[in-house]
């Protein structure tokens, strides 16, 4: 018989393995208890066969027959009491593949025992032919000579199975206790993302101060997953990549505003370089977009984008017919510009302190140039590049479509920056200017607007225009001079005091309407009783301001102080005269007013009589659907013309009195002039009517001049 054949590898369960360990050869149960092999074997078939301690046949039906013994035979053929049970609740730690590949190990040294007691040639002979058949069944486990010789040794006892486990990937040394995964878990946890060694040695010294079971650095970095999963782990230690990657985000439906009724705005930096006043700058791009049909309905280029550059975008978007007038509400970002308080009429810490004393941001109580204009503000969540999505991939179509399309394209971040842009920006005539980048950027925002060859199922293959054209349900309709004041800067709210209003545009604070008469109604003895105004400047030229109420009511232009300077000099004596007389101008004003006292009243049927005859008959309805918007700045225009045309016509040189004095009502209120009267105004109460004075009944033949020598004569 060839020893191939006389070599048999049978799978051996674990029952079938511990049967094996429970049985001892003649020859090894000899050799253990002193006695002859012979002398043994007689007494197996004589005495121990009948009593059920040894069996003739072979081991697990492999290899030779043989007399066998079992170790109840004698106690020195036993196991002690640890060594024979084996150890069920250490295993359980382990995972059940380590455990099953335990077992084969065991396995292949039974195989190995075997074939020592049953093939009596040399070891050299048959083992490489074992080691080959015991590869073919366990191809996972890379048995080897040496691995066969150093587990035979090993296993001596069915406690022996741990040395049998591979402890890579498990808690070797035992499982980490609850209080020390937790400690771990905190440190962990954290947005400065300290690394997992650093968490693992500060639990480690943790473990040691307060008695905790703590495991080695390569078990948690194996079990990191499984205690901390990757979401929550970047919800704490990456909120961005968590909003980006990981957040569910609510998908807004295509129809949930029609066409117009909300606009996007955002700032975007160009990826390109141009030259601005012989400077290479990057400009910056504000962008007004309609939700609905993305339609680009305003936009302006600018060296740095602020509320300013959002104002002019604004402005040209709803003076364009095209777009409707404007929307009904707009949806922002919470960035500095787009919060700046000339927008909301609260600045950003203010809108943060009252959500904080409410609970929730009350975006209904916001004013601003957006309340003036009757246009709803909602913000975006902070940092959610998804809050605005249709605007953002809209950037992306310009940074790929436009912007590659200069030499001097600089690329979206370092990494992707051309090698060339370096010898281009050498040259600068490669260089486009700022107005040739602005031109090139209308015709292809028109482009775009009209282009209907795009992917975007919820616009069923139209053009924005044709989209927007089509979806509209209503127009908006703006006085144009209402809008033209957007284009001032506007100052937040001031109190006047003697001097009259207070700014620093420059960084160094300027006085204006000290001897205006229009702003007397603001002042007041104490400062919690002075009213606040508005007020807007244009920041080239600083001579004159024009000051507003809170509710956007135009009061006067008033005119930068005039300061006094030395009388030694003729010049001196000349600006202080100046400054003298329009303080003796403003007096006289107020005695104006003190000496003109009321003789008579209209009645109440004359009143009622006046407002009837006032009424005028409604307009006809329109074809097209409008949506007529008042603002308090509408038909404040022609007050703003005549204060321009009486500086025109030297009346500067009587400073700021030479405004009509405001007529008094009972109360003593200044009432408004038709010229400065607001259409959007409450209409006005009884007393809040002009008065007419007893002079207007006096004869026709008064003597002319008898006003003014009246009012010249001492009381």
């Amino acid at each position: 018989m060839s020893l191939e054949k006389s070599i048999t590898i049978r799978h051996l369960s674990y029952d079938q393995g511990i049967e094996v360990l429970n049985s001892v050869s003649v020859a090894d149960a000899a050799h253990i208890l002193g006695y002859h092999r012979d002398h043994l074997a007689r007494r197996c078939r004589e005495q121990l066969v009948t009593a059920g301690l040894a069996r003739f046949g072979k081991l697990n039906n492999t290899g030779q027959p043989g007399w066998f013994i079992d170790r109840r035979f004698d106690p020195r053929l036993e196991f002690d009491a640890e060594s024979s049970v084996v150890p069920i609740e250490e295993l359980q730690r382990y995972p059940q593949s380590k455990v099953e590949d335990a077992y084969r190990r065991i396995q292949c040294v039974m195989q190995y025992r075997v074939a020592r007691e049953t093939w009596e040639a040399n070891q050299q002979d048959w083992l490489p032919i074992l080691v080959a058949q015991l590869r073919k069944e366990y191809p996972d486990l890379q048995v080897g000579e040496s691995s066969l010789r150093r587990w035979h040794k090993k296993y001596r006892t069915p406690a022996d199975i741990l040395k049998f486990v591979h402890k890579r990937g498990g808690n070797t040394r035992g499982r980490a206790d609850r209080n020390a995964i937790d400690f771990f878990r905190q440190c962990y946890l954290d947005e400065r993302q300290p690394t997992i060694k650093s968490c693992w040695e500060r639990t480690r010294d943790e473990a040691t101060k307060e008695g905790w079971v703590w495991t080695s650095y390569s078990a948690v970095r194996r079990s990191l997953d499984k205690w901390i999963p990757p979401e929550v782990a970047a919800r704490y230690r990456s909120p961005k990549t968590y909003r980006d990657r990981f957040a569910p985000y609510v998908q807004m439906a295509p129809d949930a505003w029609p066409a117009g009724a909300v606009w996007i705005g955002d700032h975007c930096q160009l990826d390109l370089w141009c030259r601005y006043r012989d400077q290479l700058i990057r400009p910056w791009l504000t962008v007004w977009m309609d939700w609905r049909t993305r339609k680009i309905v305003g936009w302006m280029l600018s060296t740095s984008p602020n509320s300013h550059t959002i104002n002019c975008a604004l402005r040209s978007a709803m003076l364009d017919k095209t777009n409707a007038g404007g929307p009904d509400a707009v949806y922002i970002d919470n960035g500095r510009d787009y919060d700046a308080w000339v927008f909301h009429g609260q600045t950003k810490q203010q809108r943060r302190q009252r959500a904080l004393d409410r609970g929730y941001v009350p975006e209904d109580t916001f004013r601003g140039i957006y309340g003036w204009l009757k246009i709803g503000v909602h913000f975006a969540l902070p940092r959610n590049a998804k809050a605005k999505g249709r605007l953002e991939r809209w950037f992306g179509t310009l940074h790929d479509q436009f912007d590659k399309t200069f030499a001097s394209y600089a690329g979206r971040s370092p990494e992707h920056r051309p090698e060339q842009l370096r010898r281009v920006l050498k040259d600068r005539r490669n260089v486009p200017t700022f107005d040739h980048v602005r031109d090139r950027l209308g015709d292809f925002v028109k482009g775009y607007n009209a282009d209907s060859n795009h992917a975007k199922q919820d616009m069923a293959g139209l053009s924005p225009n044709q989209a927007f054209a089509d979806g509209v349900k209503r127009v908006r309709k703006y006085d144009p001079a209402a809008l033209d004041l957007l284009l001032m800067h506007w100052h937040q709210p001031v109190s006047v005091t003697r001097n009259g209003v207070s700014i620093a545009p420059l960084g160094r604070a300027i006085q204006y309407g000290a001897t205006s008469s229009q702003l007397s109604r603001f002042k007041a003895a104490s400062k919690a009783k002075r009213q606040k105004v508005l007020v807007s400047y244009d920041p080239d030229d600083l001579s004159s301001v024009r000051v507003y109420t809170t509710e956007g009511q135009f009061v006067c232009e008033a005119m930068q102080n005039t300061r006094g300077l030395a009388a030694d000099t003729k010049f001196g004596r000349e600006h202080l005269a100046k400054a003298q007389k329009q303080k003796a101008n403003l007096h006289k004003a107020h005695q104006t007013i003190h000496r003109s006292g009321i003789a008579e009243i209209l009645s109440t049927a004359e009143l009622a009589a006046l407002k009837a005859a006032e009424d005028v008959s409604p307009q006809p309805t329109r074809d097209a659907p409008l949506k007529l918007v008042q603002t308090p700045l509408d038909g404040q225009t022609k007050a703003i013309r005549k204060e321009e045309k009486m500086r025109t016509a030297g009346a500067e040189e009587a400073g700021d009195s030479h405004v009509d004095v405001p007529a008094f009502d009972l109360q003593g209120t200044p009432q408004l002039t038709d010229d400065t009267q607001s259409p959007v105004d409450d209409p006005p109460n009884l007393l809040d009517l002009p008065f007419r004075s007893q002079a207007t009944h006096e004869s026709d033949n008064e003597p002319p001049g008898w006003r003014d020598m009246a009012q010249d004569s001492p009381s």
